[in-house]
């Protein structure tokens, strides 16, 4: 299937397996130019220059597919800056009753925050969201996209490592810059 970044459409294509053992589905999304890499994030200690356009077809991709299962999908679970655009797509994209993810919930597991998933304030057109979210409230922070700070803000729920790390982060300088989010956030953090 397609799957659109900006203004161009990438092709998504889906294997399908089993967990060892079992019947559980096991679903990988491929797509060559954006996966079949050395590293997963960067190379020579630097970011890969497209890692906002890789995880934001990701995330639209993973959607689309669990769009398409035959049945419900109860919840979503992302982990981490490569797919906190899941909750703010379901919620922005995927809320209305005509949508078959308009029940989905969306969990969003937070492993360090020093890895926000930052990226140049254009990169925002690449995810096909109105410019009006790209506000401090929601998915801006200093001028900048922040993808783990959009998955904070619209997740159904965010959980942590640890209970102690939850509550460290919400506070300086553990929430790196994110403790303000972090605290708002605090009825569904865990």
């Amino acid at each position: 299937f397609q799957v659109p970044i900006g203004t161009k459409q990438v092709e998504a294509r889906v294997s399908r397996s089993c967990l060892p053992g079992g019947d559980v589905p096991l679903y990988l999304i491929e797509q060559d130019a954006y996966f079949d890499r050395d590293a997963l994030y960067r190379e020579n200690d630097e970011d890969y220059k497209d890692n906002c356009e890789r995880f934001t077809f990701f995330s639209r991709a993973v959607l689309e597919l669990a769009r398409r299962l035959n049945h419900p999908v109860d919840v979503i679970h992302c982990n981490d800056w490569q797919t906190g655009l899941i909750p703010a797509l379901l919620k922005i994209e995927h809320d209305s009753g005509d949508s078959p993810l308009a029940r989905t919930a969306s969990l969003l597991t937070i492993h360090n925050m020093a890895y926000q998933g930052k990226f140049w304030h254009w990169d925002m057109i690449l995810t096909g969201l109105d410019w009006k979210y790209f506000n401090w409230r929601q998915m801006e922070f200093f001028g900048e996209l922040n993808l783990l700070k959009t998955g904070i803000v619209f997740a159904d729920a965010v959980n942590t490592v640890s209970q102690r790390y939850a509550e460290e982060i919400q506070s300086d300088p553990h929430g790196c810059g994110l403790e303000g989010a972090l605290r708002q956030r605090s009825d569904v953090l865990t």
